[in-house]
């Protein structure tokens, strides 16, 4: 197997697969993981870490060298007093090949003793590598293996090495590792959940390898589990970097807080709990510690973070940072045994399709009306008696014909008509769902979901007689051609003095019942529970999502901007919207909203 580790390092137990399998990008595997495929089974394509991430890994390596160098201290000792200096060293990689390493050339700094150290695989819900197993014990005593990781987080791995050792009885089941949180390891340099600063990066820290894989059609009966070798990042590589700088603090003078377990709960039961408080059906979408946090959004698609402050940046500020440069919500929880925890949701809908949603309202925020100045090249998308009335611009309508990233689910005040006369969303531009009527209906391919309908219903009953008190003031005071009544949910009146009448509705109406509010010459008169933020959290109940993403360009959309991950808008209307926010420049942004969306959630490390 190719490694940038020197040979004399490291032994690596693993076939060698570089160009046997095309590396997949975090959304994709994310999507085939969730439908069932064995996360074994794919290689995550890996990114170069942006300037501002490089940063805060050099700060964290600075920070984190002497209470990593004395777990490195404390780990090895133990391993010492059991094993005795006949002790063979084996990492599970590849996040154990670097601890594994610096416990070598602890041991052999200190003692004069050069233990062999051996690199294998195990995988959660597959178990560990036998045939490297089997190598070892051609060689080695049983009683001298010690497994070695970095860290535990549920302690997965612990488990799955107990039920692997099963059938090779005399080799010891526990793993040494650095940190503990989880109290399951046999040997620990710390209880303490603390930022381990080779977790903080991927291939470029751990000998140039990928995560471990296993394939029936590539890794055959008698091969060792695989992995593959990312030159492309040798000019990046970190790997000995880190070794060094860890290195030079043996026998530093650090001391560990003492990290006593809860009697009245245990870490496991913990992440139970996180997952029954966040409604996670599957424990293995819960990831705690700092360490699995931090791998949570490096190689998967996390729907949240859980800190226990937002404002440890000394223990934290690389969660924070990868955060922030991936669009995920971060929030407090309190913690007993952990520091953080990444939340994985299940993003399949009823009919298993994962569900990244970019919500988006449509008049004047994609598509253009004929009396604004829309920029050529651009294209027809709506017509009324024969006349072109809207168009969209060629990007956007270029990106959303081709994108795949997103389920892009239309959120519009428009009634069911005229969402259906804008032409490109019959064929061109797909839309599984949209939420018309400023999402009082869903519309799944194009037809009405009762279910959703009922519902809205209900909600809108108890501001039914308010609705018509509206809609009787606005034919009593305007030309009655222009006031449209939309079932019990709306009522809407188009004119140029939509203003003035909106100021006059505004004094008699109950505010607590009714929005009314105008864009332009519209009018709208709207129950208060059917918001298109309202609209927008139902849909992501009906259908979970790991990412949302919503545009809009008036205060009717700062409901549904506010309910979502990332909101796009023009910076007028931003200072109202809650939560992360992109602002947009000019009237017409939405060629902006699509060059954001082309890297939103790509991983960008």
């Amino acid at each position: 197997m190719r490694t940038s580790y020197r040979p004399e390092d490291v032994t690596m137990l693993l076939k060698d697969i570089t160009g046997l399998v095309t590396p997949m990008e975090n959304i994709d595997r994310e999507r085939m993981i969730q439908s069932g495929v064995h996360y074994s089974e794919m290689i995550p394509k890996e990114h170069a870490p942006s300037d501002a991430y490089l940063q805060t890994f050099h700060s964290g390596l600075q920070r984190f060298a002497k209470p990593t160098a004395k777990a490195v201290e404390i780990v090895s000792e133990q391993i010492l007093q059991d094993k005795g200096e006949k002790a063979v060293l084996v990492s599970l990689a590849r996040v154990g090949t670097p601890i594994g390493i610096l416990i070598k050339h602890y041991i052999k700094q200190t003692y004069g003793v050069d233990v062999p150290h051996y690199t294998i695989s195990i995988i959660r819900g597959k178990g560990i590598d036998k045939n490297a197993v089997r190598r070892l014990l051609q060689h080695h005593q049983p009683e001298q293996l010690q497994f070695v990781d970095g860290w535990t987080g549920k302690g997965a791995i612990q488990r799955q090495l107990a039920e692997a050792m099963k059938e090779f009885p005399h080799i010891d089941e526990k793993v040494a590792v650095l940190s503990d949180p989880a109290h399951v390891s046999g040997k620990c340099g710390t209880h303490l959940d603390f930022m381990i600063p080779s977790s903080c990066l991927n291939s470029t820290v751990s000998g140039l390898i990928s995560r471990t894989f296993c394939r029936n059609d590539i890794i055959h009966e008698h091969d060792f589990h695989g992995a593959l070798y990312y030159e492309e990042f040798e000019q990046q590589d970190l790997s000995y970097l880190f070794l060094d700088t860890i290195e030079q603090e043996f026998h530093c003078d650090y001391h560990f807080p003492e990290c006593v377990a809860d009697a009245r709960q245990t870490a496991f039961e913990e992440v139970k709990a996180i997952a029954e408080t966040f409604h996670i059906r599957d424990i293995n979408f819960v990831k705690p510690s700092i360490g699995e946090t931090t791998r949570v959004l490096l190689r998967r698609i996390p729907w949240k973070i859980l800190v226990h402050s937002l404002d440890d940046t000394e223990h934290l500020g690389h969660i924070y940072q990868l955060a922030r440069e991936k669009h995920i919500p971060v929030e407090v929880y309190p913690f007993v045994y952990y520091q953080s925890c990444g939340l994985i949701r299940d993003m399949a809908d009823q009919r298993g399709n994962i569900m990244n949603v970019f919500f988006s309202d449509l008049d004047g925020t994609l598509i253009y009306s004929h009396k604004r100045n829309v920029p050529n090249p651009k294209r027809p998308v709506e017509s009324l008696d024969g006349n072109i009335i809207s168009y969209m611009t060629e990007n956007t309508y270029q990106y959303l014909t081709m994108q795949t990233q997103y389920c892009f689910v239309p959120v519009t005040t428009r009634t069911e008509q005229q969402f259906k006369r804008i032409s490109v969303f019959r064929e061109e531009i797909p839309c599984q769902y949209a939420l018309v009527c400023n999402g009082a209906i869903l519309l799944e391919n194009g037809n009405v979901n009762a279910e959703w309908m009922q519902e809205s219903e209900r909600l809108a009953l108890d501001a039914l007689p308010e609705l018509r008190n509206m809609a009787e003031y606005l034919h009593h005071h305007c030309d009655g051609n222009h006031v449209h009544s939309v079932g019990n949910f709306m009522v809407y009146f188009v004119g140029d003095d939509a203003g003035t009448i909106c100021q006059e509705l505004e004094m008699i109406a109950d505010r607590d019942k009714m929005i009314v509010c105008y864009h332009r010459n519209k009018l709208y008169c709207i129950a208060k529970n059917l918001t298109k933020g309202s609209a927008v959290r139902r849909f992501m109940q009906k259908y979970p999502c790991v990412h949302s993403i919503a545009s809009g360009d008036s205060t009717l959309d700062i409901p549904m901007l506010s309910a979502v991950n990332t909101a796009l808008c023009p910076e007028e209307i931003a200072p109202f919207v809650g939560g992360h926010i992109v602002p947009m420049q000019g009237e017409i942004f939405s060629d902006q909203i699509c060059e954001y969306l082309k890297g939103g959630i790509s991983d960008g490390n």
